[in-house]
């Protein structure tokens, strides 16, 4: 879009931070899901001081959407076992985004970050891995909508990214970049499993199993009865020993001690004779009298596991999520027969599900892949998941899903525009794909209108993608199907890397480089001549940070003061 200036040499934008200049980044989306039981020995002991289950299984729900394979080379394999280098522990799929915990202890995310979510200090989505500010050692993580939530083992419970309905700590904000601890829940509390949504988080204490909820409370979503405009935690009274918790967009479920199972918000609450379109600020005790194993919230339906092996799903019925042919249901029906199942997690209009054999099946929705069958075509009856692996738990967000195998790798497919598959690129995924660089090589994605930029831990960029201006800065105009490298400069690293409309730019040890395009002035030469290799800019400057945004670029100087050139940069 043509626009009124053009500024083609940097200019000084006062009095903005470093912090303004990055939270202009930032936006939200849409709605969350759910848990993780993971592998264990009969003498080993489960995340949260628990012990484990007769079934083999962590039943803490600490690493929300997840589902575990039973017979497939994981059965009683000790959690607290020696992984391989840049192996996963768990992993937890939010929208558009996804964190894990790796052999180490620490916490790692990847994907969208447009809020936040990655945890790492920036709003600069990833393809990779890439490590929270804050140290661990970890033991849980889970994905909300646009935010994240973690539980150390010291039992102390961190959230971060967006903020905008207090459901990061129950304060209203804006985004948190990094993880912050929830302090404004009981002085001294250890928490043993957390559980975002799209707008708010519930967690459960350690100590007696009592449920907190904060954040937006738009249908009754946080059951603690209280008025729609109370956002601070707030006790689930009248209910203890809760095991497991899930949330999604406007309801929540959770398991007990006993087996039993609750929703509560605007449905689908399962209650007998219900309405999946009522709702409810208190806990409803969802109908059928069945022991639940596991539980799980999708967008419009929630889906659990009884201790006998039976899958159940019920509430809206879209893309066939439940299931069945009918178009919702208020109470529990047999979404897939068999007595085998293990595990149910739900999603955006999709459900999951693992069986005792290992082999993880899906069905539901399929518009970007998600169901990893090659194609787009919706399921209403289940398929397994071809993985050439063996899988030991798998997550969905919105439109991405993930899964761990029992090496560690995680494989994702589905839609990929942010780089949630981490696999180095940024285009749909059909079927399972590892990430790369869990182990530390692409630390940065800078992903725009049709090329991508990629940094490694060792100072190297490589680009692909369109190459019309010589956005990809190897010193042609060819496209690339396939990552080329941009010359180091000086034979110096590359420290940050940010992709524009049609240019790039790069900071390498405190030197500022642009190329591609300069219809608008976007390089900063001081001309509107485009290059197709890295030009040094304002060489005066020390530089530390860059972003190359449409046909505008701005920079931060190692003060914190913020410089924009190229179409409409204002001052």
């Amino acid at each position: 879009m043509m626009r009124s200036s053009t500024v083609v040499l940097p200019r000084l934008v006062a009095a903005v931070t470093a912090c303004v200049a990055l939270a202009a980044l930032a936006g939200c989306y849409g709605p969350s899901f759910d848990p993780c039981h993971v592998a264990c020995a009969a003498d080993s002991e489960c995340p949260g001081g628990t012990a484990c289950g007769s079934d083999l299984r962590c039943h803490v729900a600490d690493q929300p959407i997840c589902a575990v394979a039973g017979d497939a080379g994981v059965d009683g394999g000790d959690p607290d076992a020696a992984l391989p280098v840049g192996s996963f522990k768990s992993l937890t799929v939010g929208v558009r985004f996804a964190c894990g915990i790796d052999a180490d202890d620490q916490l790692l995310c990847w994907g969208d970050n447009s809020s936040g979510q990655l945890g790492d200090g920036t709003f600069v989505s990833r393809a990779a891995a890439a490590p929270v500010t804050e140290p661990g050692p970890w033991k849980a993580v889970s994905a909300g909508s646009a935010h994240a939530c973690g539980i150390k083992t010291s039992g102390a419970l961190y959230c971060w990214g967006n903020d905008a309905w207090g459901q990061l700590t129950g304060v209203f904000g804006g985004w948190e970049t990094s993880p912050i601890e929830v302090t404004t829940l009981p002085v001294g509390a250890l928490w043993k499993a957390v559980a975002p949504g799209y707008a708010h988080t519930c967690a459960i204490r350690g100590d007696d199993g009592v449920m907190w909820c904060w954040g937006a409370n738009f249908a009754g979503q946080l059951g603690t009865g209280q008025p729609e405009g109370v956002f601070m935690p707030a006790a689930i009274t009248g209910h203890e020993a809760w095991a497991e918790v899930s949330s999604a967009n406007l309801h929540t479920c959770a398991r007990k001690d006993d087996g039993s199972a609750w929703c509560w918000g605007l449905g689908p609450l399962g209650q007998a004779g219900g309405d999946p379109s009522t709702s409810s600020d208190r806990p409803v005790e969802v109908a059928g009298g069945h022991t639940w194993r596991s539980l799980s919230t999708g967008l419009e339906h929630a889906c659990g596991v009884t201790d006998g092996g039976e899958l159940y799903c019920w509430g809206t019925d879209v893309a066939g999520e439940i299931g069945t042919t009918q178009a919702d249901t208020p109470t529990p029906v047999v979404a897939e027969p068999g007595s085998d199942f293990e595990t149910a997690f739900a999603g955006t209009h999709l459900s999951c599900a693992t069986r005792s054999g290992g082999a993880p099946v899906c069905f539901g929705t399929n518009g970007d892949g998600q169901l990893g069958q090659g194609n787009r075509d919706d399921l209403r009856t289940a398929v397994t998941l071809p993985i050439s692996a063996v899988v030991t738990s798998v997550g969905i967000g919105d439109t991405t899903a993930c899964a761990l195998d029992v090496d560690g790798v995680v494989w994702c497919w589905g839609r990929d525009d942010h780089g949630q598959a981490g696999d180095g690129h940024a285009d749909a995924r059909f079927v399972g794909t590892p990430v790369q660089g869990i182990a530390g090589t692409p630390v940065q994605l800078s992903s725009t209108n049709h090329h991508t930029c990629a940094r490694t831990d060792d100072g190297r960029v490589f680009c692909w993608g369109a190459n019309e201006a010589g956005q990809l800065g190897d010193g042609t105009d060819q496209d690339r199907a396939t990552a080329i490298e941009v010359p180091r400069q000086n034979a110096m690293p590359w420290d940050w890397i940010s992709a524009g409309w049609n240019h790039s730019c790069g900071v390498s040890q405190t030197r500022l480089y642009c190329w591609g395009a300069d219809n608008y002035g976007q390089l900063g030469n001081g001309t509107s001549a485009g290059t197709q290799s890295p030009t040094r800019i304002a060489p005066t400057v020390t530089w530390s940070y860059v972003d190359a945004s449409g046909f505008q670029t701005c920079a931060l100087d190692d003060g914190g003061a913020r410089w924009c050139w190229g179409d409409d940069s204002g001052d």
